[in-house]
């Protein structure tokens, strides 16, 4: 009970005090550390140091930015932008029915400007220009621009920076503050707008220290279910081992209660609840961590109270609250402020923000000193083990007969793994079936299309005098097909590296998994030859961070003819026709002969997606290949990294006694020295732990069962 409690229970904020001392710790670490990998790398040349060094590398870049990101994660037209509005009170970010954010925001919180927009745009003269909008209409329009521009070219633009008061944090600032973080608004994992884009956001969400993750009210109990799941599934294991510190679950669009699905408010957060324990056990995610909202009703209500809202906006909120019949003259001002009050309580945004954006000013120092001291031991376990590995040896001497049998000993482990991944074999050919039958779908779904698109052109029926105008038509007609088809094919294309990308990135899981074993086996292996079984730290293996890039189909070109260049389109389109697409009759009239257009259409469909599935199989093999590869290079690499370590500590210790003591007692020195940083990262672990934040305890959260207000909102 008392381990259960001492879990669940908040860690308090550490002091500035506290933090500078351990921030500067952390920094000297850093600053002795790393050149002693670089010697050490210099002198041994191993590839483990190589890894070592370049992770602290990283690690010292993130400790001098004193910064740490939020990422706010959805489905397309979730309202994730609207969302991050509703914290700033005002329409900054544009929000649209249509999919709108393909742009990277990162939100900065300053009370002291009322929203200013900073963004790279080069010139010939001048690569390094800026751009500042400080009006919160202009700002809005720069964004709707830029986002326009990234889906029309489907090319990287540079994230933009947006200053604003959160209004949650209104009465505090980062000025006096242990570090700082920002907000980001992504487009959504299922339609990033661009293929580059949606690069952009996964590697923002490898890297983001907080996760706040919303959910759409409208989408529960639908298909869409399913997305949402397997994009939780996908983040990184470190955010669903630690939930209870860096993650947080929103239900957006309750304003939609008893429109949808018969979910009421509690019922909702039980719902949801039951749907993540079941779905990913893991999680263990009770009703009162769920914390649903209205980020609409919060938006126009902030609107109204801070005197910003536009005349539409004015006209939706009082819609919203007197009925569409409402009229000006009987509803004055005050009665007005009085109901948008009550509103904006009844969103529960007041109350969600407490909770999470509250809690992460208030415990930032915690979180980012924890995101540190978290990657400093996953680096030090690499040098442990090599500086431990290179003293065992050098202490025991040569030993010929003992080392060939060591090297037997590891190249057996590799064997068993190579025999092992045979049954992964399966998974090439249920990936390769799996697309088949997303072809499958696709071509049936396109030949129906045709179908009703043909089905009410009625105008191609018709029978015409003219063979220049009834070709005319027909061209238009195909023409229009085209588009839609070529509209209809960029979408499947870009959903299906989506679901190809998290498929792999879930074969990635398993395989490394499946890895473990014989990695915790070589170092076993290693230890007991050299009698250090308990100094040796176990070693995980993670793939690299995939990329959409690397699903991208490249099969544009192999469809260009039906869907792109409309030009050789048409021309084929008149040579069918005079060839038979026209039925001559005695009066010269002119009709189209329909079976055999959509049979044309048919074959063309059928062409085109046997072609762009033969690419798809090649990249699923490709990946799945490579992944396989990747397996056996890391444990190679593992194999090898130990077994050259102690061949040349053997050599090294043959060569010359004085220069082996002299080794020894260097090497002695270095581990006593990482052991007490060992353990002092470790107790900082546990020091700055900040508990189980998402049930909602917040530093002023007494009040925890009814609506809270946040600071701007109770000054005005």
């Amino acid at each position: 009970r008392d381990r259960k409690q001492q879990h669940t229970r908040c860690t308090p904020p550490h002091t500035s005090m506290d933090y500078n001392a351990v921030y500067s710790w952390i920094g000297e670490f850093l600053e002795e550390w790393l050149p002693i990998t670089q010697v050490e790398k210099q002198h041994e040349n191993n590839a483990f140091l190589c890894d070592c060094e370049r992770g602290l590398q990283v690690l010292q870049a993130k400790h001098r930015t004193k910064c740490f990101n939020v990422a706010l994660v959805a489905l397309c037209k979730s309202g994730k932008s609207t969302f991050l509005n509703a914290m700033m009170g005002r329409s900054y970010l544009p929000s649209t029915n249509a999919p709108e954010t393909a742009c990277i925001v990162r939100v900065k919180h300053n009370p002291k400007v009322n929203g200013k927009l900073t963004y790279a745009s080069p010139t010939p003269t001048n690569p390094n220009n800026k751009v500042t909008i400080e009006d919160a209409q202009q700002i809005n329009q720069a964004l709707h621009r830029m986002n326009s521009e990234a889906r029309a070219t489907n090319q990287i633009l540079p994230e933009a920076i947006l200053e604003a008061p959160l209004l949650a944090l209104a009465d505090r600032s980062f000025d006096s503050s242990k570090t700082s973080f920002d907000v980001s608004d992504t487009p959504g994992p299922n339609e990033a707008g661009a293929d580059v884009v949606r690069e952009q956001v996964e590697i923002l969400l490898n890297t983001a220290d907080v996760i706040l993750y919303i959910m759409d009210y409208t989408k529960l109990k639908t298909a869409e279910e399913t997305k949402i799941l397997t994009r939780l599934r996908s983040m990184r294991p470190d955010l669903l081992k630690d939930l209870h510190k860096r993650l947080f679950i929103a239900v957006n669009k309750i304003d939609q209660i008893k429109k949808r699905h018969g979910l009421d408010f509690n019922g909702t957060k039980e719902y949801v609840s039951e749907l993540l324990q079941r779905e990913i056990p893991e999680l263990q995610i009770s009703p009162d961590r769920i914390l649903p909202v209205s980020a609409e009703h919060a938006l126009l209500s902030r609107q109204i109270i801070n005197n910003t809202a536009t005349a539409n906006e004015r006209e939706d909120i009082c819609s919203i609250l007197f009925g569409q019949e409402w009229e000006p003259e009987d509803f004055p001002e005050e009665r007005i402020q009085t109901a948008v009050g009550r509103l904006l309580k009844k969103s529960y945004f007041p109350e969600m923000e407490e909770k999470v954006l509250s809690f992460i000013f208030e415990h930032q120092g915690n979180i980012f000193i924890s995101s540190l001291v978290g990657d400093a031991l996953r680096h030090l376990s690499v040098l442990n083990n090599f500086l431990r590995t290179t003293r065992a040896a050098m202490q025991q001497r040569d030993n010929e007969g003992a080392i060939a049998k060591l090297n037997s000993d590891l190249k057996n482990i590799k064997v068993k793994f190579d025999e092992a991944l045979t049954e992964f074999n399966n998974t090439e050919k249920k990936m390769s079936q799996w697309v088949e039958q997303q072809f499958s779908k696709f071509e049936n779904q396109l030949t129906s299309f045709v179908d009703e698109e043909l089905a009410s052109e009625a105008h191609i029926f018709r029978v015409h005098e003219s063979v220049d105008q009834h070709k005319a038509i027909l061209n238009e007609v195909n023409s229009t097909i085209a588009d839609k088809l070529g509209e209809r094919f960029t979408q499947f294309r870009k959903e299906l590296e989506i679901a190809a990308y998290y498929r792999q990135k879930d074969i990635f899981d398993t395989l490394a998994k499946y890895l473990q074993p014989f990695l915790d086996s070589v170092g076993d292996t290693v230890g007991k030859f050299l009698c250090i079984e308990d100094e040796l730290m176990s070693t995980e293996f993670q793939f690299p961070e995939l990329s959409m890039h690397h699903f991208r189909l490249n099969i544009d070109n192999q469809i260009s003819a039906l869907l792109v260049a409309k030009t050789s389109l048409v021309k084929m389109i008149k040579g069918w026709c005079t060839k038979g697409g026209l039925v001559l009759g005695s009066d010269m009239q002119y009709t189209t002969n329909v079976t055999a257009l959509k049979r044309m259409w048919y074959e063309k469909i059928k062409d085109n997606t046997t072609e762009s599935l033969k690419t798809a199989h090649y990249m699923v093999k490709d990946k799945i290949r490579e992944s396989l590869q990747a397996a056996e290079d890391y444990l190679q690499r593992v194999i090898d990294g130990y077994s050259q370590t102690i061949t040349k500590a053997l050599i090294e210790a043959r060569d010359c006694e004085e220069r082996r003591i002299k080794r020894i007692e260097h090497l002695n020195t270095l581990i006593d020295k990482e052991r007490d940083v060992i353990s002092k990262l470790r107790e900082l672990e546990r020091d700055f732990c900040i508990g189980d934040v998402a049930a909602g305890a917040s530093p002023s959260s007494s009040n925890a069962g009814s609506p809270v207000v946040s600071p701007a909102d109770k000054h005005k």
